[in-house]
Order: structure tokens, then C-alpha cells, then sequence
């Protein structure tokens, strides 16, 4: 009998950071314009380079049909529009056989992962700033529950 081993994970380490200057990303300042957003995850490999950033909005409650969560996402995608252009992709995809397909199910498809509710921005040169590419994410941790997520990528470093 032969077994074979699972191969070992390696991830790059992420960190969590705060407003302002941190010591850990050689001086780099960020900025938190917007209150809704909770938390930045910072990927930087050799502790230089950033390969993105991660913002995360603030928990929306009692949202079975999605509505504040929508709104949330909508008013991001129009603020990174006016900033960066017009997204290159919008995504509002239900899965062919999703079973949580009605209006009051529209989080909890996303929980279920029968639904993607998306925003990308992938041009052919880089935006201002550097950034390679921007996705606009709706993520649900139960039925009823879900957040917005930002993420920033940039090609500064070769291993990104």
C-alpha cells in the first residue's frame, strides 16, 4: 500500500496593520478614508515590497435579501470608478443549479457559495499608484450576515 504524504502549505505572511505609519513596511503610510472599513491586511514578503492590500468593511447585520450589503458594495464600486475608471468586470452570478435561488436567499447563496457578487478592475497597464488590478467582493459569514472586502494588487515584487 502506498501513501503519499499531503503536501506541505506554504503561505506568505499577511499583516495586519494600522492607520498610519508602520515601521514593519519601510515607512509606508495607509490611509483609512472611509469609517465602514474595519481592518487592512498588508502581503509583503520581504517586509519592502507590498504584493497587495486587503481592506475589510465592517460586519452588515439582518440582511437576509442583501439590500445594505448591495448598497455598501455599489457605493465602493462608484468611489473606486471615480478614482481608477470604470470596472473591466462585474460579476452577479447565480450557479445554474443553486438551490437558495430566491430574493430573501440572495446572502445566504452567497454563504452557500451558489452566488458571486463581484467587481474587478484589470487593466493593461497599471492604474495610479502601481496597483496591477482591484477586486470589489461581497463575502457573507451566515445568512444573514456579510461584509465587503477591497483588495489592492500590485507587481513590485517578483514574488506576488
Amino acid at each position: 500500500m502506498w501513501t503519499v504524504e499531503a503536501p506541505v502549505a506554504t503561505r506568505r505572511p499577511a499583516m495586519t496593520v494600522q492607520r498610519g505609519i508602520d515601521p514593519r513596511l519601510a515607512g509606508v503610510t495607509l490611509q483609512r478614508t472611509r469609517p465602514d472599513f474595519q481592518l487592512t491586511r498588508v502581503l509583503a514578503p520581504d517586509g519592502a515590497n507590498i504584493c497587495s492590500i486587503r481592506v475589510t468593511g465592517r460586519m452588515i447585520q439582518q440582511d437576509r435579501y442583501g439590500v445594505a450589503v448591495r448598497y455598501a458594495f455599489d457605493t465602493t464600486q462608484r468611489e473606486l470608478a471615480a478614482t481608477y475608471g470604470p470596472a473591466t468586470q462585474v460579476v452577479d452570478a447565480l450557479r445554474n443549479d443553486a438551490y437558495y435561488a430566491d430574493a430573501e436567499e440572495w446572502l445566504e447563496a452567497i454563504f452557500r457559495n451558489e452566488r458571486t457578487y463581484a467587481a474587478a478592475w484589470q487593466p493593461d497597464k497599471p492604474l495610479a499608484d502601481n496597483i496591477s488590478g482591484i477586486t470589489l467582493t461581497v463575502r457573507a459569514v451566515s445568512k444573514d450576515a456579510a461584509y465587503i472586502t477591497v483588495q489592492y494588487r500590485f507587481d513590485s515584487h517578483p514574488r506576488c
